[in-house]
């Protein structure tokens, strides 16, 4: 799916990742977003996301 995407032009999101090898094997294979935050972070106040977001 990622290859055929790109071949196609087409930014592919992938969402859902919740163990460190899927998130290693979407890196891998060239998936270009993950929309899974709580992979990456836990919830938190919206001034720590604000500064979360600021740092990457």
């Amino acid at each position: 799916m990622i290859d055929m995407a790109h071949e196609m032009g087409i930014r592919l999101v992938a969402e859902g990742a919740e163990t460190p090898a899927q998130v290693e094997f979407l890196r891998e294979n060239g998936c270009d977003y993950f929309l899974e935050l709580l992979y990456f972070y836990k919830p938190m106040p919206e001034n720590e996301f604000v500064t979360a977001l600021e740092k990457k």
